[in-house]
């Protein structure tokens, strides 16, 4: 080859070494741009030529005591509209029932009716897209979950808001072109898709939507209570007249009494306090089953005559029977025989004159006197009349206490915290157990909750299915209701009677009579629960 071939060679080798370099410099930029680096250059490109427009602040999850996510769980159509190509602004406006401005995008719910939505799409400048939304349309747990944060909200959305609170946005991505100017929606960044973090509730959504049909049905205004009894946990809370969660500020002009969680609400308890009565004189050896009385259907106490329901009396009586049919005449007799200290001691015990659930819910104490100033009063006192008001949680404690042999278990509604994998799980600290009445007296009192259920004011609760054990109540409030005395329904119990699982409080608002308007309620949501599960 010879000394000038040797030299070209050599200069060869070089240039496909340096030749070699550079591919490998430009394949090693590209990997590092299309995989290393793709995440963060494709955001940095998008970011060039999209605009962000926030929807709602996103909040952590609300699950149930399976796991069902109750916030965040469906999804809704949902109007952008992109101001600068809209040419009809007042007519979207209109249909919308908001005032759009010049510029910017506009993401506003859907209106539910289908012509509206199908002429405002007809509308240029207007695009639909489905995203998640906090709240479903059947508004399930509406009173307990709540609505909004911790301003101006309620609930638990308020009462655990520092829990359920985040520092993102569900957001819209549109194009823009060089001048800003928004071209088309691309699409939507929700949070909860990534981040299942949230606070595990003890609810059960099944038996609460057993709850919730059945009021719908029976109990147009009132609430329902259902807990474990053992474990205390507060499988469902229901309050009806129900309401939307996505538009609360709606029913503030009717009063706004359909945003009330009546679960929580404090009312006259009439005969169902009788279980308080029964077994503060139980626990005081001061009466037993065979105790005989004579109904006439009237007593003086003091100088106030005093009657029973059963106007022309119930004659000769047991104290059992007298139970089973609610008969005031011996539980005038027996207040007055207990005294009102004793019967107080042994009512908060069981929790009445105080919150049940340690979270700002806005639950009511209710009312329980220190004293009663006299013998009537007393009197009035023993069968739940007078300055004196429960809420269907109280009750449901108070029911769980005889049902779980006389010792209360705290009732609770938060089991925990879940992080963001959706499954490491923080367990909530529990109350520890505590015991009110004896065994002895509770079987007692279990005892006489089956007698009325069978044959007493409780018969309406019967049922063929599952044995049912429980109280009636049938509280006069004082209040007139078109012309006529406005009596809450009570009636408050545990199935199956022979072992208990669940406790069910029903309150049904100006039922009149408790046996036949909460009565019919309990049998059924006794009966779906225990075909349920």
């Amino acid at each position: 080859m010879g000394y000038i071939g040797a030299i070209i060679m050599k200069r060869i080798k070089v240039l496909c070494i340096i030749y070699a370099l550079l591919l490998s410099l430009v394949t090693a930029r590209v990997f590092a741009i299309s995989i290393l680096h793709h995440d963060e250059l494709s955001k940095a490109a998008q970011n060039q030529r999209t605009s962000e427009t926030a929807v709602r602040t996103a909040r952590k999850i609300l699950y149930d005591r399976n796991m069902i996510p109750l916030t965040e769980s469906t999804s809704a159509l949902y109007a952008v509209i992109i101001c600068e190509n809209c040419s009809e602004k007042k007519k979207v406006s209109m249909l919308t029932g908001i005032t759009l401005p010049e510029n910017g995008v506009k993401v506003i719910r859907m209106p539910s009716d289908k012509a509206v939505q199908s002429e405002l799409l007809s509308c240029e400048g207007v695009s639909a897209m489905t995203m998640p939304v906090r709240y479903s349309e059947s508004n399930l747990f509406c009173h307990l979950i709540g609505y909004g944060g911790s301003t101006n909200g309620s609930g638990l959305e308020k009462a655990l808001d520092n829990s359920l609170i985040t520092d993102e946005n569900q957001t819209v991505y549109t194009i823009t072109a060089a001048n800003d100017h928004p071209l088309w929606t691309q699409g939507y960044y929700s949070p909860a898709e990534n981040d299942l973090s949230g606070v595990k509730l003890t609810v059960d959504m099944h038996i609460q939507k057993i709850c919730e049909q059945v009021m719908d049905e029976l109990c147009p205004k009132g609430a329902v209570v259902i807990t474990d009894v053992q474990s205390g946990d507060i499988l469902a809370m229901a309050s009806r007249p129900a309401y939307s969660q996505d538009n609360p500020a709606s029913y503030f002009d009717k009063g706004g009494s359909e945003l009330l969680n009546r679960a929580i609400c404090a009312y006259d308890m009439g005969s169902v306090f009788k279980l308080i009565v029964t077994g503060a004189a139980l626990e005081e050896g001061l009466i037993s089953l065979n105790d005989k009385f004579n109904c006439t259907g009237t007593v003086k106490i003091g100088d106030v005559d005093f009657y029973c329901h059963k106007k022309d009396g119930h004659g000769e009586i047991t104290f059992e029977q007298a139970f089973a049919q609610s008969c005031n005449i011996p539980f005038y007799e027996l207040g007055q025989k207990s005294g009102w200290d004793i019967i107080r001691e042994y009512a908060v015990k069981c929790g009445l004159g105080k919150n049940i659930i340690d979270l700002a819910l806005d639950e009511a104490k209710g009312t329980l006197p220190q004293n009663a100033d006299s013998a009537p009063a007393l009197a009035n006192l023993s069968i739940g009349q007078g300055d004196m008001t429960g809420t269907p949680l109280q009750m449901a404690q108070i029911t769980q206490i005889i049902a779980n042999g006389g010792i209360k278990t705290p009732l609770t509604i938060i089991d925990g915290k879940i992080q963001s994998d959706g499954k490491t799980f923080t367990e909530s600290k529990r109350e520890p157990t505590q015991r009110v009445f004896s065994s002895r007296t509770a079987l007692i009192l279990r005892r006489l909750m089956k007698t009325t259920v069978q044959e007493g004011t409780g018969t309406p609760a019967k049922s063929s299915k599952v044995s049912i054990a429980g109280k009636t109540g049938s509280a006069e409030t004082g209040w007139q209701d078109n012309g006529k005395t406005m009596t809450h329904g009570w009636f408050t119990g545990f199935f199956p009677a022979e072992d208990p699982k669940y406790i069910c409080t029903v309150l049904c608002e100006n039922g009149q009579s408790g046996g036949n308007s909460a009565g019919p309620v309990f049998k059924e949501i006794a009966e779906q629960i225990s075909s349920l599960y």
